[in-house]
């Protein structure tokens, strides 16, 4: 654990620089914690650029193409995030991880079958995700599958209370299903 403070000033006369030092076959990790800083001040061409250089340094290091596939997710790449994701598949600690960022770029490809068959598996694994429930919800809505939807956005509901958007989802579904209910 260390402390990182940041400035908003250009110049800080006389910087208090307190550091420890890492072997050079673990540059790896500066490159990723670089991504991640570059990402955080929403520079992706850069943060894209290290995360590039600190997977190619070390494919294999878990946690780091964790973060690349979200990052590539958030920025709508989505077909490399399917090809990042691929190289967890097989790591039983991240076997939900995996189920989950496949299932959201799934979704965000509209593939909301595919993306159901993601959900539901990772839902099987840990069934208490905002993220997994909320993708899960709105993918059977797509589909036309409302009850599922309301019951799995309900349930996401009452791990967060404090979720606009799914309220508004779920008002708007239930508004469908009052209306075919008149219907029939």
């Amino acid at each position: 654990n260390a402390n990182f403070v940041v400035s908003p000033e250009e110049i800080i006369p006389h910087p208090v620089s307190i550091f420890k030092s890492f072997p050079l076959s673990n540059n790896y990790l500066f490159f990723y914690t670089v991504a991640s800083l570059y990402d955080k001040v929403k520079n992706y061409e850069k943060a894209e650029i290290h995360f590039k250089k600190a997977y190619k340094l070390k494919p294999d290091f878990k946690e780091g193409l964790m973060e690349y596939a979200e990052f590539l997710l958030r920025i709508k790449r989505l077909d490399r995030t399917l090809e990042l994701v691929e190289d967890i598949k097989d790591d039983e600690s991240l076997r939900f991880d995996y189920y989950l960022i496949k299932g959201r770029a799934l979704q965000e490809m509209e593939k909301y079958s595919e993306a159901i068959d993601n959900f539901l598996e990772g839902n099987k694994i840990y069934n208490s995700d905002i993220r997994l429930l909320n993708g899960l919800g709105y993918c059977f809505y797509k589909i036309g599958q409302n009850e599922r939807a309301l019951n799995t956005l309900k349930a996401s509901l009452r791990l967060n209370s404090a979720q606009e958007e799914v309220k508004k989802l779920i008002e708007k579904i239930e508004g469908k299903i009052n209306r075919s209910d008149m219907f029939s």
